[in-house]
């Protein structure tokens, strides 16, 4: 798995493959699958803002699927056409 590791202070975040252990007791693993930039807005808010990169890494993949549900949400709308015409009513000299 690929995950963004920092190495020294100073320097920013490395995009590492890493080991990831099995979930154990009350913990998931959850498989992103949403946006290949995730790991590059993650990067980018905690770089601006400061933070856990984990917990970075939720908002930014909560955002991800807000935008996927949207999508989703906005191709079953039975979308209708409607026209509208801007016409005059009165000359004001």
């Amino acid at each position: 798995m690929k995950a963004l590791v920092l190495n020294a202070l100073g320097h920013g975040f490395d995009l590492e493959a890493v080991e990831i252990a099995s979930p154990r007791g009350c913990e998931v693993l959850v498989d992103v699958q949403a946006s290949a930039r995730v790991d590059d807005l993650t990067a980018a808010m905690v770089e601006e803002y400061g933070g856990v990169v984990k917990f970075a890494g939720l908002i930014v993949q909560s955002g991800v699927n807000a935008f996927v549900a949207a999508e989703q949400a906005l191709q079953v709308i039975p979308w209708t056409r409607i026209e509208a015409f801007l016409e005059p009513k009165a000359i004001l000299e």
